[in-house]
């Protein structure tokens, strides 16, 4: 594992039996129930044999706050404390932690200056999916803002990444050059109010799928055609955003 590397991700659901319901028409999911460190349910997700993402209800505190249902990657850090420090030097926000998964792992939720949400993560609990890219697991990140110049600075220095301007917004490498994401400027009407990280998960078809999606009480929130295949940002049905990008086949 490598600082600044993606490593899982998951779902901060109203209603996770919904939204149970309906990942699993879409992507195949089943899920395995576990319990997190408070005691409540934790939902792990596998796409055929392998895990690729959770679900869990949203806790009552930040309902009661009106945040929206999210999906939120997973990012690892050399050291949770320094990392924290430096996000709120920059402009950021903890939102929630430091929380103990167990004696060797470590969380805590930060948002970006913009008010975009993620989570590091300090210890050997996760790791790099090997099934990246396979049909129901996650392809990619992106974040997806009001404005990509503006907040490109935090994550560059709070991830020691490679932030570069390329054609449509910036390209993130860790500092030991592997591609991990990039930065993408949308406007409201596409992106909606919030500003977030967008979790792209593979299909076989976008197009079937996204179908799908809407018969299953989702909602196509933008559609788009680029030279590596089409890509669709899918809101379920708590309104959590998320991308479809057909494999390579």
């Amino acid at each position: 594992m490598a600082h600044g590397e993606f490593v899982w991700s998951n779902l901060s659901s109203f209603r996770p039996e919904v939204t149970k319901r309906f990942y699993r028409k879409l992507f195949g999911w089943s899920y395995n129930e576990m319990r997190q460190p408070d005691g409540w349910p934790y939902h792990v997700a596998k796409a055929g044999d392998h895990e690729a993402a959770s679900i869990f209800e949203m806790p009552r505190q930040f309902q009661d706050m009106r945040l929206a249902s999210y999906w939120m990657p997973y990012i690892i850090v050399d050291n949770l404390d320094t990392a924290c420090e430096t996000a709120i030097k920059l402009g950021g926000k903890v939102e929630l932690g430091p929380l103990a998964w167990n004696s060797q792992n470590q969380i805590v939720l930060l948002r970006d200056p913009l008010g975009a949400g993620f989570t590091i993560h300090q210890g050997n609990g996760f790791s790099p999916d090997p099934h990246e890219g396979w049909p129901g697991h996650r392809a990619w990140c992106s974040l997806v803002v009001s404005d990509a110049e503006e907040v490109a600075p935090f994550y560059r220095q709070l991830f020691d990444w490679d932030v570069r301007r390329d054609s449509t917004g910036f390209s993130v490498r860790t500092r030991d050059g592997k591609w991990v994401a990039d930065i993408t400027s949308l406007k409201d009407e596409m992106r909606g109010p919030f500003q977030f990280w967008g979790v792209y998960f593979a299909v076989h078809n976008v197009k079937k799928a996204a179908r799908l999606a809407e018969r299953q009480g989702g909602e196509i929130l933008y559609e788009e055609t680029t030279p590596s295949g089409p890509i669709t940002l899918i809101g379920d049905p708590d309104g959590a955003a998320f991308f479809l990008i057909q494999l390579n086949s």
